[in-house]
């Protein structure tokens, strides 16, 4: 299975993360994810429906597509927090009250993956911000823990884009 598969299957997997699902914005109840593109000025949050990957996916090494819909998403100046953590909690409070989710925090969430502006160290799942200094050390574990979600996974935002290409058809 190639590296992205893995990281998908890592965050979408039900033994990866708690029994934990959405009602999402029509009342099914499929897995939401949190994802994030977090730089020194702005961070974009959404969150996604995304149904459990078909048996098998991933294993050709290649994505085919990411099943899933969009469901709410906003942006947001860095420069009005005082942390990374402070722009998540005012996301999910938003996406609340939007009926997105059920209830304040991320106990509807699966997992949650953020490409990170900046050197994202992938054993101890961390970044230090060298654009953002006033918000220290992101910590994947720690994140988690403060909101709720199971999983929460950090990715240098190169990389992800790398990842992203990889799901594109050749006709794109």
């Amino acid at each position: 299975m190639n590296r992205i598969a893995h990281h998908i299957n890592l965050l979408a997997s039900p033994t990866a993360a708690s029994a934990a699902s959405g009602s999402g914005a029509a009342g099914a109840s499929v897995p939401i994810i949190l994802s994030g593109d977090i730089g020194g000025t702005r961070s974009r949050l959404q969150l996604w429906e995304a149904p459990s990957p078909p048996s098998g996916w991933g294993d050709s090494g290649r994505v085919q597509s990411i099943p899933g819909a969009l469901l709410f998403e906003q942006k947001y100046l860095n420069a009005s927090f005082g942390s990374f953590v402070e722009v998540c909690r005012r996301f999910l409070a938003e996406a609340t009250s939007a009926g997105v989710l059920r209830a304040s925090g991320g106990g509807d969430i699966r997992c949650a993956s953020f490409a990170m502006a900046g050197p994202v160290n992938e054993v101890k799942n961390s970044l230090t911000f060298t654009n953002k200094s006033t918000w220290g050390v992101v910590d994947g574990s720690a994140l988690a823990s403060a909101l709720s979600i199971p999983t929460v996974k950090l990715v240098n935002d190169f990389v992800a884009n790398g990842y992203g290409l990889l799901t594109l058809k050749v006709s794109m």
